[in-house]
């Protein structure tokens, strides 16, 4: 009996049970990664400590954590631990909150706060003492409250916490517990490998202190591998394979520590499963229009999939993953370029360079801006007021994103009524950015902006030869793009009247 007792004892002092995931599964110990897998997150966890020993310490812990808004996550977990003829069952709610302070840097609040029962089963106990004063110890019998608190700072590839798991608790028998966390991702050049050293340090009220050194390998967010060394001498390799939603890891750490001699090797298994949500298409699907022999023909006579093969529009994906990479690749180079810039020679340069490059473009597109402004002013004195306001609204989009929003799209219902009606008219749809990203970039996005207003017209019944579609790039912002708001107003879709 003394010996089961102690043994809880002595693991109960240890490092808040610390398990061999916490890499893959940080939410385990720190409430500021609540929702950090940025959707619907579920796991399970079983690990048997010390596996030579009878009725030796066994966990087992199911959670599950999700954004709720942008910024703000909730999660829960249960565990239940047994160790010789003690038993304790625990449960908790985390919340946390997560913000952008920069580009490149994010911070993250957590905050939870649970109860934890622990009870004490003699039954089947061979007891030397019937009077043995842990039988009646009110540390195996008490209901325990506890609340924790953690940071998690991120600036690129490299991230930290800093936590206290139980910063609050109702007795003093559970233990202060405090950690840190320091991790660093290096990613292979075509960015399939990931190597993530890292070192996790924990010091308790007992005077009890423990750190690992950890090897993360990562092949495509496939299979990961980890190899662990631990202050006490043990180590422990652990392995998982993620195979789309499910995911299935586990760990073996040898016994070096102060037990060594009484106990084996440990196992640990993880489960986990994310409910990943399905990407929401355009209302424009191909189940809806694929067989509309009315849509093939206005499609330049391809089928809906063949016009969207060919063409790849980004309101088919949302975002246009490898422009997307070109485009913050191009952010990156402007905001290197505004560093330098700093010198006075060079920002000198680069203003005289803006300011020839400016008025070459004002040269070239004078004459055609003043031919275009006629003719679409002509045609415009046909439409009524209610009309003319009707098309110079527009269609804006998101950054890096040809997707039309709901709103878009009740707006064009009503153009398209427009266009039908005034059978007189041929408009011109003209797709624009903002001033971010190079030449190449932008006209991918002003194409795509306005193809896809093209197609939800073309979709609504417009004939396809009165409208057409032309890319603006940055050339026109109706406002200076000075700051982001602005950025906004400029990333569009105009109308304009090109005949009667």
């Amino acid at each position: 009996m003394s010996l089961s007792v102690t043994f809880f004892i002595k693991t109960e002092a240890q490092i808040y049970n610390i398990h061999n995931f916490y890499t893959q599964n940080m939410f385990y110990y720190a409430p500021a990664h609540t929702g950090d897998k940025g959707q619907l997150a579920a796991f399970a966890d079983y690990r048997n400590y010390l596996t030579d020993i009878p009725d030796g310490l066994q966990l087992f812990a199911v959670g599950l954590h999700a954004p709720v808004t942008k910024k703000m996550n909730m999660g829960g977990m249960l565990s239940a631990e047994k160790a010789g003829l003690i038993e304790s069952v625990s449960g908790r709610l985390d919340y946390s909150f997560r913000t952008q302070i920069t580009k490149n840097q994010t911070i993250a609040f957590g905050i939870n706060g649970g109860i934890i029962q622990k009870t004490l089963n003699p039954d089947d106990a061979v007891v030397a003492n019937p009077e043995d004063p842990l039988l009646l110890s009110d540390y195996a019998k008490e209901t325990n409250i506890f609340a924790g608190v953690s940071l998690n700072y991120k600036f690129k590839n490299l991230s930290f916490d800093a936590g206290i798991p139980k910063i609050y608790k109702s007795t003093d028998l559970l233990n202060a517990t405090y950690f840190a966390f320091l991790s660093y991702n290096i990613f292979s050049k075509t960015e399939t490998w990931q190597f993530s050293p890292s070192v996790l340090a924990v010091y308790t009220s007992s005077d009890i202190f423990d750190s690992h050194i950890n090897l993360l390998i990562n092949y495509d967010n496939i299979f990961w591998i980890q190899p662990s060394y631990k202050y006490n001498g043990s180590f422990a390799v652990s392995a998982g394979v993620n195979l789309k939603k499910i995911g299935i890891a586990y760990a073996y750490e040898t016994n070096s520590g102060s037990l060594s001699y009484i106990g084996g090797a440990s196992h640990e298994i993880m489960l986990t499963y994310g409910f990943f949500k399905e990407k929401i298409m355009p209302e424009d699907t191909a189940g809806n229009y694929a067989d509309n022999p009315e849509l093939k023909a206005k499609i330049d006579g391809k089928t809906y999939e063949e016009y969207v093969n060919a063409n790849n529009y980004g309101f088919y994906n949302d975002i246009l993953e490898l422009t997307d990479s070109i485009h913050q690749k191009e952010i990156e180079k402007q905001d290197s370029l505004a560093a330098i810039a700093e010198q006075d020679s060079i920002k000198q340069a680069l203003e005289e360079k803006a300011r020839q490059d400016s008025l070459n473009r004002l040269r070239t597109d004078s004459i055609a801006a003043a031919k275009r402004d006629s003719a679409r002013q002509h045609a415009l004195r046909h439409l009524n007021d209610n009309e003319l306001k009707i098309l110079q609204k527009g269609v804006h989009f998101k950054l890096n994103s040809a997707m039309l929003s709901q709103d878009a799209r009740n707006y064009l219902d009503t153009v398209a009524d427009l266009i039908i009606k005034n059978k007189n008219i041929k408009v011109l749809i003209t797709g624009y950015t903002c001033d971010l990203g190079s030449e190449e970039v932008n006209l991918r996005y002003s194409i795509d902006r306005a193809e896809a207003v093209k197609y939800y017209l073309l979709k609504k019944g417009v004939p396809p030869d009165r409208i057409s579609t032309d890319a603006g790039l940055d050339s026109e912002p109706v406002v200076p793009n000075t700051d982001e708001e602005n950025r906004k107003l400029n990333r569009r879709v105009a109308f304009s009247i090109i005949k009667e």
